[in-house]
C-alpha cells in the first residue's frame, strides 16, 4: 500500500481545474446563502442566527461547549431525536439494536425538504465554518451521541469529489474533538447515503478496535486500503489502487481520525440477500446496527459477521454522564431542594454541607443555567431587605408561577423543625431576585415537618406526609393560590374500606400530567414511622364533585422496586421515574426504576446510585445533583449527573411544544381523506385531545414559562385576586353560569382602567364610557427578546405589543416575506394535523369572538385583561385561551392578526386553540378582503401561483378544528347548530382537510353550513328552525336561524352539556344571550367597520364555570396612542397614518359589501318588570358524571 502527502498538505492548492471551480464556489457559499436566510438582523430586531454563528474562531474548548449547548438545546425543543439502541452478543462480538431507525423519514417520501439547507430546527445548528464555505450540524437521528454532520452552504452533490475545503473543515472539527472522534464519507449508490446534500459525518468517542488493523494492513476479510492522512492526493491515490473513480456509479465508504488512517473500502452492495442487514461506515470501525429483529436474526446465524471477519466492540450508550460545572458552584450536599424554572434555570436552596456527622444546615440560594452549566450564588441577606427563609433540609420546593416557587417546611438541625411557613422566590428580575412571605389566613395548618412532599397541580399546593418530629404522618393538605386569603385545609380523602397508604416520610411525589394517570399526584416508597422502607405506589385524585381518594397502582408486568426511601420521582410523560434512594443497607446502591401508567409495568434502568439528591427533567434529559452516594455515604457530592431517559428507556419519548418539521407542500391523498378522529361515541372521538395546562416541549416535564431578565407579570401568589375564597377546597363544578358583573376597560384615565358593573347597568355604561375628548390608556413597554432561529419567537416578539404597537408607515408592507409566510403555516398546520376535529379544553381559559382583522382591538384586549404570554402582562401560564374564528377579512389588519394567532400556537400548542369561522374559506376570504391584503402586502400572485401565502393560508384553515368542549359542559363553536346539528360526535366526525361547498348538496355539506353559518333566531320567542333572510337573500333555505327549543333539545341530547357559546353574529355589548342563558353570542371586534359602534367582548370563564365577561367600547380615532394622564407618545409615521385612516376596517370592501347587521335589540322581546341585561343563575345544579377510574 502506497502512502500520500502529510497533513499539512490539507491546504495546498487543487491540481484537478474542475475541483479548484468546486473549492471556488464553497469559498464563496457564506454570500451567496444570504439570500436564503431568515435574515431578521435586517431590522436589528434579534440576536444571531444559529446558521450564522462563528466557528472559525473559537478555541477547541469553545468548540466542543457550542456543541454541547447546542445538543441540550436540539434536545429540549425536539428537534434532536436520539435513537435508542440494546446491545446484543452475538458471534463473538456485540450488535446494537436501534429499532427506532425503522420509522426514520426516508428521503423518497412526500416531504421533498433538504434538511441540510436553513432554515434549521432549534439546536441542530452547531454554527458557520466560514472560512470553507460549510457549516456543522447535529445529526438529527443521532444512533451514537453527538453524532455530527459537515456539511456544505451551497448544494454540492454527495457524488462529486472531495475538495480541500471540505477536509479542511473537518480538520477542524475533528481538532476539538481528539483523536477518540472519526470521520465517515459515503459515496455512490451503494455506500448507504441517504442525503444528496454533501455531508461528511464525524461520531466522537468512538471505539475503534480495527485501527490498529488498519494501520497494519491486516487481512479482515473485505477489501480496503490506506494512507497515513485524509488528503485530497491521498484519496484519488487510494481511489486509484482500488480501481475507483469519481463517477456517480463508483461505490465506496471513507473513514478517518485526526491522526490517520484513511481508510477506504469499496462497496459492491449495501444488503445481504437475506435480512437486509446494511453496513455504513460505523460499522468499518468495529460496531453494527440493525433495525429489525429479522436483521438481528441474521446476524445470529453469521452470514454477516463471517463473511466481513470485524471484531465487534461494546459502546455505553446509557450510562450517567457527569457534567462539567462552572461558576460558583456550591458545596457538596444533601437534603436540598433544586427547582427548575423558567425554560433552563434551576434553583437550589438549603441543605446539609460537610461530612462525617460534621453537617451544617444552611439557607443558601444558587441559580444554575442548565445550557452553560454556570452557577450563580444569590445571598439576598447580604445585598437586599427581603426576608429569606431560614436554614433548612429535607424540606419541599416547587415551582408555581413564572420565575417563581414555592418553600415550606424541613428540619433546623438538633431536632428542631423549621416554622410551618410558606415563602415564595420571585426570580422574574434576575439582577434583583426576591424572598417573599407568604400570608396564610387563620386557620389549621399542615403544621412543622419534613421529609413531606409539595406538588402543584393548579390552582393548588399539594402537601403529603412527613414526620412532625413525634410521628410518621399521612395527611394531605392544600392550598388554592388563585383564592385569596390563601387558606390551608385538609383533604380527607374517601374511605369506604378501600385500602390507603400508610404514613410514611421521604418519599417521593409528582403529578402525572398525561395518560390515564392524568391530574393525579402519584406517590412512591418512603419510610414508616418504625423505619420500614416502602416500596408501593399511589395515586390521590380528586373527583368532579369535590371528592378525593386514594388508589393504589396496579401491577400487571414487572417486579416492583425495591423497597426504598430519599429516592425522587419525577414524570416523563406517562412514566414514573424513581431515581436512587437507600435502602436498610447504605452501602447497596438501588436500580432507577420505572413505572409505564399505560401499561402498569414496572422495569429497571441504569442506576443513578445516590440518595438525598435533587432530580428535574428538561426535554428527555433527567438531571441529578448533589446527595450521598454508596461508596462513601456519610460524605455528600457535588456532581451533576445526566442520563438521557429515551436512550436509557429504549424508547423515543412524545413531545409537545415543539417548532415543528416544516410538512410535506402536497399532503398525500390518503392522509387528506383520513377521518380527523375515530371512534362511535363522543368521548371515544375525543379521548386524546385533553391538552395539558402545565406543559413543556417534552411533555412530562412541568413547563415553566421562558426566563426574561426583567419580567414584572403579575403573580396570583402576591396580587390581591378578583374574588374571595369562600370554601377551602376546590369548588364542585356546577352548570356554567354568567357572572352578575361585567369587566369594563375605561380609556378615560390610566389609575382605573378597569372597573365592574352590574349586568342591569350595561346599557347605560355603553353611553358614557367615552366621553367626548377622551383619550385610551397606552403604557410602553420592553420589547420581549426573540429566541435564535426561531420565527414564531420574531413574529411574537414584533407583533405581541399591546402597549405600543403601531402600524407600518407603508399601508402596502408586511414585516415577513412570503417564504416566512409560507413557513409560519407549515409549522402550525402539522400541529392542527394532530389535533381532533372537536377540541376536549379545560378552565380557567378565556374566549374571544370574532376580530375580522381588526389588530387594535386584540392589541387593545390583550392590554386590559393581560395577554397570551409567560413574559410582563402574560397570564399564559394560568389559563387557556380560545379563539372562535373569523380572524380575517374586512378589517385593516388581517395579516397581523392571523401570523400572530399562528405564532402563538406553535409556542404554545396546547395552551392556544384556534378553530375555525366561515371567513376561514377562500371562497369567502377571497371576495371580503384577505385575498386582496395578500397580494397587496405580500405581492403574492393570488391569479397563478397555487403556492402562494394567500393558498397557504387557506391550506391551514382547512386543518382548523371547528369545535371545542369545555369541561364536559360548555360546547364552543363558531356559527350554530341550524337545523341538522344533533350531536357533538357530527362535528367530531367531519373530516379534514374540510373543503366547504358553497352550495350544499349532502347532509355532511349542509352539517358544514350549519356550524359555520347559521345564527339563534331573533329571541326567544320564535321556535324552530326558519329562513335567514339576512344570509341568505336567494331563499336557498340553506343558510337558517334556529330558535330556542333546538338549543334546549340540542344541550338535552349531549349532556353533561349546559350551554353553547358562539361567535359570528355582531352583538352591540360584545356579548349577548340566548334561549333563557343557555346559549351566548360572542363579538370581540369593536365598531364592526365603522357602523356599529358596538363594543367588543371576550368571555374569562373561571375553575368554577363562572362566566365573567370582559368588554372594550371603541375608539376615537383622533385619541388613538395617548398615554397615561392625557400624555402624547411621539408621532410616529404609523402612528399618524393610523390616526388618518379608519384604524381597524378595510372602508373599500365595506363600501362595496356592507356588513352583516348586528342581532335585534333584546328590549323589544323582553318581559315586562325585567330588564333587558338582568341576570338570573340556574336555580338547579346539573348533576355531575361520576369520576372514570385512573388506571384500568
Amino acid at each position: 500500500m502506497s502512502s500520500s502527502s502529510s497533513t499539512h498538505q490539507l491546504v495546498t492548492p487543487l491540481a484537478p481545474s474542475h475541483r479548484s471551480l468546486v473549492t471556488l464556489a464553497a469559498a464563496a457559499a457564506g454570500t451567496a446563502m444570504l439570500a436564503g436566510i431568515w435574515c431578521y438582523k435586517r431590522q436589528h430586531r434579534c440576536a444571531i442566527l444559529d446558521e450564522d454563528y462563528p466557528l472559525d474562531g473559537l478555541s477547541d474548548a469553545d468548540l466542543r461547549k457550542r456543541i454541547m449547548v447546542q445538543e441540550k438545546k436540539a434536545k429540549r425543543y425536539g428537534s434532536l431525536v436520539s435513537v435508542p439502541t440494546t446491545e446484543q452478543f452475538v458471534g463473538g462480538g456485540w450488535v446494537k439494536v436501534a429499532e427506532s431507525l425503522k420509522w426514520k423519514p426516508k428521503g423518497s417520501s412526500a416531504t421533498k425538504r433538504n434538511p441540510f439547507l436553513p432554515p434549521y430546527e432549534p439546536g441542530l445548528c452547531v454554527g458557520d465554518l466560514e472560512e470553507t464555505g460549510h457549516r456543522l450540524l447535529l445529526n438529527k437521528y443521532a444512533v451514537m451521541p453527538g453524532h455530527l454532520l459537515v456539511v456544505t452552504k451551497l448544494y454540492f452533490n454527495q457524488n462529486d469529489s472531495l475538495t480541500w475545503a471540505d477536509l479542511k473543515a473537518v480538520h477542524r472539527v475533528l481538532e476539538a474533538l481528539g483523536d477518540k472522534a472519526v470521520a465517515f464519507f459515503n459515496h455512490g449508490p451503494q455506500s448507504g447515503f441517504s442525503q444528496g446534500h454533501r455531508h461528511i459525518q464525524i461520531v466522537p468517542n468512538v471505539e475503534y478496535p480495527l485501527e490498529e488493523d488498519y494501520r497494519e494492513g491486516a487481512q479482515l476479510g473485505f477489501k480496503y486500503t490506506t494512507r497515513p492522512t485524509a488528503t485530497v492526493d491521498a484519496i484519488d491515490s487510494a481511489l486509484s489502487e482500488l480501481g475507483l473513480t469519481w463517477s456517480p456509479d463508483s461505490s465506496f465508504n471513507m473513514l478517518w481520525t485526526l491522526n490517520g488512517p484513511l481508510v477506504v473500502i469499496p462497496r459492491s452492495r449495501d444488503e445481504t440477500k437475506e435480512g437486509g442487514v446494511g453496513i455504513n461506515g460505523v460499522g468499518f470501525t468495529g460496531s453494527l446496527f440493525v433495525k429489525t429483529a429479522s436483521q438481528l436474526n441474521t446476524v445470529r446465524q453469521l452470514r454477516v459477521l463471517g463473511s466481513i471477519n470485524l471484531r465487534w466492540s461494546v459502546v455505553d450508550l446509557i450510562g450517567m454522564e457527569i457534567e462539567q460545572q462552572m461558576g460558583q458552584v456550591p458545596l457538596p450536599r444533601f437534603g436540598h431542594t433544586c427547582t427548575l424554572i423558567g425554560e433552563a434555570r434551576v434553583v437550589l436552596f438549603g441543605g446539609a454541607t460537610g461530612d462525617t456527622g460534621r453537617y451544617n444546615i444552611t439557607d443558601d440560594t444558587y441559580v444554575l443555567n442548565v445550557e452553560s452549566n454556570v452557577w450563580k450564588r444569590i445571598d439576598m441577606r447580604k445585598d437586599y431587605s427581603s426576608p429569606t427563609p431560614s436554614p433548612r433540609a429535607a424540606h419541599a420546593a416547587v415551582c408555581v408561577d413564572h420565575m417563581q416557587l414555592v418553600v415550606f417546611g424541613g428540619a433546623t438541625g438538633g431536632g428542631s423543625l423549621s416554622n410551618d411557613d410558606l415563602y415564595l422566590l420571585d426570580y422574574r428580575n434576575e439582577d434583583r431576585p426576591e424572598w417573599v412571605a407568604i400570608p396564610v389566613g387563620k386557620g389549621p395548618t399542615p403544621g412543622k415537618r419534613y421529609g413531606h412532599t409539595m406538588v402543584f397541580h393548579k390552582p393548588v399546593l399539594i402537601v403529603y406526609g412527613g414526620n412532625n418530629g413525634t410521628e410518621t404522618l399521612s395527611d394531605v393538605w392544600i392550598l388554592d393560590v388563585d383564592r385569596s386569603p390563601f387558606l390551608w385545609n385538609k383533604v380527607e380523602p374517601v374511605g369506604g374500606g378501600k385500602p390507603s397508604p400508610l404514613p410514611r416520610a421521604y418519599h417521593s411525589a409528582d403529578v402525572c400530567r398525561e395518560g390515564p394517570a392524568t391530574g393525579m399526584m402519584v406517590v412512591f416508597g418512603g419510610r414508616t414511622g418504625d423505619n420500614q422502607s416502602l416500596s408501593d405506589a399511589w395515586g390521590l385524585r380528586q373527583h368532579r364533585d369535590g371528592r378525593w381518594d386514594w388508589v393504589e397502582a396496579p401491577t400487571k408486568k414487572g417486579e416492583p422496586p425495591e423497597p426504598r426511601f430519599q429516592h425522587v420521582a419525577v414524570f416523563a410523560h406517562t412514566k414514573l421515574i424513581i431515581v436512587g434512594g437507600r435502602s436498610g443497607d447504605v452501602s447497596r446502591s438501588l436500580a432507577t426504576c420505572v413505572y409505564d401508567t399505560e401499561q402498569c409495568e414496572w422495569r429497571e434502568i441504569p442506576s443513578v446510585e445516590r440518595f438525598r439528591h435533587a432530580t428535574w427533567m428538561l426535554g428527555p434529559l433527567l438531571f441529578s445533583y448533589g446527595g450521598f452516594n454508596h461508596v462513601h455515604p456519610s460524605a455528600p457530592t457535588n456532581d451533576l449527573q445526566l442520563l438521557d431517559i429515551e436512550r436509557a428507556m429504549g424508547l423515543v419519548l412524545p413531545r409537545a411544544a415543539v417548532p415543528p418539521q416544516p410538512p410535506p407542500t402536497v399532503i398525500p391523498e390518503q392522509q387528506q381523506h383520513q377521518r380527523a378522529a375515530a371512534g362511535n361515541n363522543y368521548d371515544s372521538v375525543m379521548a386524546d385531545a385533553r391538552p395539558q395546562q402545565m406543559d413543556y416541549s417534552y411533555q412530562g416535564a412541568p413547563r415553566p414559562p421562558s426566563s426574561g431578565r426583567s419580567s414584572q407579570s403579575p403573580s396570583v401568589l402576591r396580587e390581591t385576586l378578583e374574588q374571595q375564597s369562600k370554601s377551602g377546597i376546590w369548588s364542585q363544578i356546577g352548570a356554567p353560569a354568567l357572572a352578575d358583573k361585567v369587566y369594563i376597560a375605561s380609556d378615560r384615565d390610566a389609575s382605573s382602567t378597569v372597573h365592574q358593573i352590574g349586568l342591569d347597568a350595561l346599557g347605560e355604561e355603553s353611553k358614557r364610557i367615552r366621553p367626548p375628548g377622551s383619550r385610551p390608556t397606552v403604557t410602553p413597554t420592553r420589547a420581549r427578546p426573540s429566541d435564535e432561529g426561531s420565527l414564531h419567537h420574531f413574529v411574537i416578539e414584533q407583533l405581541l405589543r399591546p402597549d405600543s404597537w403601531q402600524p407600518d408607515v407603508d399601508p402596502n408592507r408586511f414585516l415577513l416575506q412570503p417564504s416566512e409566510v409560507r413557513q409560519l403555516c407549515k409549522s402550525v398546520l402539522q400541529l392542527l394535523r394532530k389535533q381532533p376535529m372537536v377540541l376536549k379544553l379545560r378552565a380557567p381559559i378565556k374566549v374571544y369572538g370574532d376580530i375580522h382583522g381588526q389588530f387594535l382591538d386584540l392589541m387593545r384586549l390583550f392590554q386590559r385583561y393581560a395577554a397570551p404570554t409567560d413574559g410582563p402582562g402574560g397570564d399564559i401560564d394560568a389559563m387557556d385561551y380560545l379563539f372562535l374564528g373569523d380572524y380575517v377579512d374586512r378589517g385593516s389588519f388581517s395579516l397581523e392578526t392571523i401570523c400572530l394567532l399562528f405564532a402563538l400556537k406553535i409556542k404554545y400548542p396546547n395552551q392556544i386553540h384556534l378553530i375555525r369561522g366561515n371567513h376561514e374559506d377562500p371562497a369567502i376570504n377571497s371576495t371580503y378582503g384577505f385575498r386582496d391584503e395578500c397580494k397587496r402586502r405580500l405581492r403574492d400572485d393570488v391569479d397563478n401561483d397555487p403556492n402562494c401565502s394567500w393558498a397557504w393560508f387557506n391550506k391551514v384553515f382547512e386543518w382548523l378544528p371547528c369545535g371545542a368542549v369545555i369541561e364536559d359542559r360548555i360546547l364552543c363553536i363558531h356559527g350554530g347548530i341550524g337545523g341538522s346539528i344533533d350531536k357533538v360526535e357530527q362535528i367530531a366526525k367531519l373530516e379534514r382537510p374540510l373543503v366547504v361547498e358553497q352550495t350544499p348538496m349532502t347532509a355532511v355539506d349542509q352539517q358544514v353550513t350549519d356550524l359555520l353559518w347559521s345564527d339563534p333566531t331573533d329571541s326567544d320567542d320564535i321556535y324552530g328552525v326558519t329562513s335567514n333572510e339576512t344570509r341568505d337573500p336567494d331563499g336557498s333555505g340553506h343558510i337558517v336561524k334556529f330558535g330556542p327549543d333546538r338549543v334546549v333539545q340540542f344541550l338535552e341530547e349531549n349532556a353533561p352539556l349546559t350551554m353553547i357559546i358562539r361567535a359570528h353574529e355582531c352583538v352591540m355589548d360584545g356579548f349577548e344571550r340566548f334561549a333563557d342563558g343557555r346559549l351566548i353570542t360572542l363579538f370581540s371586534a369593536t365598531d364592526y367597520c365603522g357602523h356599529h359602534k358596538n363594543a367588543g367582548a371576550l368571555l374569562f370563564i373561571r375553575r368554577d364555570l363562572t362566566i365573567v365577561p370582559k368588554l372594550i367600547y371603541p375608539v376615537d380615532r383622533a385619541s388613538l396612542g395617548f398615554g397615561a394622564h392625557d400624555t402624547p407618545p411621539p408621532q410616529g409615521a404609523g402612528m399618524q397614518r393610523l390616526q388618518r385612516m379608519q384604524p381597524n376596517w378595510d372602508a373599500s370592501i365595506t363600501s362595496a359589501r356592507p356588513p352583516t347587521p348586528p342581532r335585534p335589540s333584546r328590549e323589544a322581546h323582553t318581559p315586562p318588570g325585567m330588564h333587558p341585561f338582568s341576570h338570573n343563575h340556574p336555580q338547579e345544579a346539573i348533576p355531575l358524571p361520576a369520576a372514570t377510574a385512573a388506571w384500568t
